[in-house]
């Protein structure tokens, strides 16, 4: 998915190029850095503050998951297949962890319990699936935690598999291809993308046995994760159209809803990546404004019935998260020198830190309101090498199935590089302030609230 003419404007600052070239070798080396890349963590002292909802989980630097609360107490660690492990992720009720287990002789996927104590050796399930041959990397729960849906690393390319989650059964190859991004469309069901824009590229819905459903009847253009709303009503993906000359634009957005078969269309200029409000019909996009290889541009957001889509935010975005309410939606873009006017929301306005970001790894988080794009958040931040690598060129599909928001929508956990050249698991909140470490880590995702399953 490269192209020689398809490379970031010569004309934008060059301290944007490392992280741009960052992203891009991520981008490229997906499927060996997704099956062999071990978390790398550093330490940090830790903060305390009032305890929030909803816990919090860690990979720490020896490899081992850690939960927690807000305020980095109540502790509960577990160690997997020699203390290295990748990728968790809450389950929908916010009481289990599905994570994956590297080692030496291979990699496991397991579900645990997220008990009271901390557990030991012997409280460690056996894994529901495991391989050294074809071994578990990225995965994503089913929306009603009964099923625990993972790519594999095979000889030739990814396979997509699906395992129940109390391992009574093997996990079975749903679709084969690379790459490979998904989005369920009900307990037993996925809107499935397969193949990138590519001659045997797929789109299309399918049962957990790799029975199709339903094919989109498109030429796939270039996107990751197809976007699938909350209600299950309405579906985004890209089509291409294929136009031969350069300087036109050559793809759309197609959105469909099921309610009256309407289909919206939206035209984009190259890879684009997209993502729906949690109980909204607002879908949010960023599509280049030239020709490149990542999606990269402006924040855009698509209101209801609309084909004229209104910009957020102007600036060079590379990835967005919805909150979980979808009143918010935080932005992580290139640096810009553009001023914004930040609400307060609290006794202070959130500012940037004291202590300046090293340049190659800055970039601005933006937090706006989707109803009217004031900004809540406007802040410079260093993110730790594994989040720069590992979720942002991904980040269409992780929001899909790990949050880095809090339950109640009001902060966000994020890996920010201290002055200390360190990273720090932080809780950046919308109240103002200086973000609040909590952990040693480059790597942390936000569970749901068990007492408020929305």
């Amino acid at each position: 998915m490269t192209a020689a003419d398809d490379s970031p404007s010569a004309a934008r600052p060059s301290r944007r190029r490392p992280l741009l070239l960052a992203l891009l070798v991520a981008l490229v080396g997906v499927t060996v850095a997704a099956a062999i890349g071990l978390l790398l963590l550093a330490g940090s002292p830790r903060t305390t503050a009032p305890a929030v909802a909803g816990r919090i989980v860690v990979v720490d630097g020896a490899g081992l998951v850690r939960t927690m609360d807000a305020a980095g107490g109540s502790e509960r660690a577990y160690a997997l297949m020699g203390g290295l492990s990748q990728f968790p992720a809450w389950s929908p009720d916010g009481g289990r962890l599905a994570v994956v287990g590297v080692s030496d002789q291979g990699a496991g996927l397991f579900v645990l319990e997220d008990r009271e104590l901390a557990s030991s050796p012997d409280d460690i399930p056996n894994p529901i699936y495991s391989s050294a041959e074809e071994p578990p990397f990225y995965l994503y729960w089913s929306p009603d935690g009964r099923q625990v849906t993972f790519l594999t690393s095979e000889s030739d390319g990814l396979a997509l598999r699906a395992a129940p989650a109390d391992g009574s059964a093997p996990g079975g190859v749903v679709r084969r291809g690379a790459p490979m991004y998904w989005a369920w469309t009900a307990d037993d069901r996925l809107l499935v993308h397969a193949g990138g824009d590519g001659p045997d590229a797929y789109v299309g819905e399918l049962g957990l046995d790799g029975s199709e459903a339903r094919r989109a009847a498109i030429v796939p253009g270039r996107f990751q994760a197809p976007a699938v709303s909350s209600d299950g009503l309405r579906r985004a993906y890209v089509m291409s159209t294929e136009e031969p000359e350069p300087d036109i634009r050559s793809a759309v957005i197609l959105v469909e809803d099921s309610r009256d078969g309407s289909i919206r269309r939206v035209a984009v200029l190259g890879p684009t990546a997209l993502g729906w409000g949690p109980g909204s019909e607002r879908l949010a996009f960023i599509a280049p404004r030239e020709r490149t290889v990542l999606p990269l541009g402006p924040l855009d957001l698509l209101d209801s019935i609309s084909t004229e889509p209104r910009t957020l935010l102007q600036s060079d975005v590379v990835a967005f998260f919805w909150s979980p309410d979808g009143a918010s939606i935080a932005a992580i873009a290139l640096p810009s020198d553009e001023p914004r006017q930040v609400a307060t929301r609290g006794t202070s306005p959130a500012t940037v830190d004291a202590q300046p970001a090293a340049e190659a790894n800055t970039l601005q988080l933006v937090v706006l309101a989707a109803d009217d794009g004031t900004v809540l958040v406007d802040r410079a931040v260093r993110l730790s090498d594994t989040f720069i690598r590992q979720v942002l060129p991904f980040f269409d599909q992780y929001a899909l199935s790990h949050r880095i928001w809090s339950p109640q929508a009001d902060a966000l956990v994020l890996p920010l590089v201290g002055a200390d050249g360190q990273a720090h698991i932080s809780i950046v909140s919308l109240d103002g302030g200086q973000p609040r470490a909590i952990a040693d880590g480059e790597i942390a995702f936000w569970g749901p609230d068990p007492h408020d399953l929305r």
